[in-house]
């Protein structure tokens, strides 16, 4: 699915943490475009009570088990009959989606409001076949997303963007 038009259009300078979640558009320059990479997107789990079959999807790529087993349905609810929380996935199963980083830049008509200022770079995460490898750097983008935080990893101060 791809959006037009959809406001509000940010500068990169005024994504924070309050827009965590809003879907808006914002507008730089390509600078860096990393090489595409698959990511697990959901798998089958084994019930190691029942025996039966869940599929499970993955969040942000981020290895998690399911919560209940939904291979037995109840007749009467169609919730779970099975008490098990202990699940074996099924590597074979998995299915995967290619993803790829950009790191995209203020533009320069953005960055020019406070002369001397580095400007502002954020990271992108495309996870649409047709977004990958659609863009080298010097590209200058507008792309409507919604804004997602992620913690910093490794030690030391300073943020990453995303």
């Amino acid at each position: 699915m791809r959006f037009r038009h959809v406001q509000p259009q940010v500068p990169l300078r005024d994504i924070k943490t309050g827009l965590v979640g809003k879907f808006v558009t914002i507008q730089g320059h390509v600078v860096k475009v990393r090489t595409p990479r698959l990511r697990v997107a959901t798998a089958d789990f084994l019930c190691t009570k029942c025996g039966g079959s869940t599929v499970h999807a993955f969040s942000q790529g981020r290895y998690t088990t399911p919560s209940k087993c939904w291979a037995a349905l109840s007749d009467k609810g169609g919730g779970p009959t099975c008490p098990s929380r202990t699940f074996f996935m099924q590597r074979p199963t998995a299915r995967y989606v290619n993803v790829q980083e950009w790191r995209l830049q203020e533009a320069p008509d953005e960055a020019m409001v406070q002369a001397g200022r580095t400007p502002r770079q954020l990271v992108l995460e495309m996870a649409s076949d047709d977004l990958v490898q659609a863009a080298r750097p010097g590209d200058l983008v507008l792309v409507a997303a919604t804004v997602a935080a992620e913690p910093l990893t490794g030690g030391g101060g300073g943020g990453n963007g995303r």
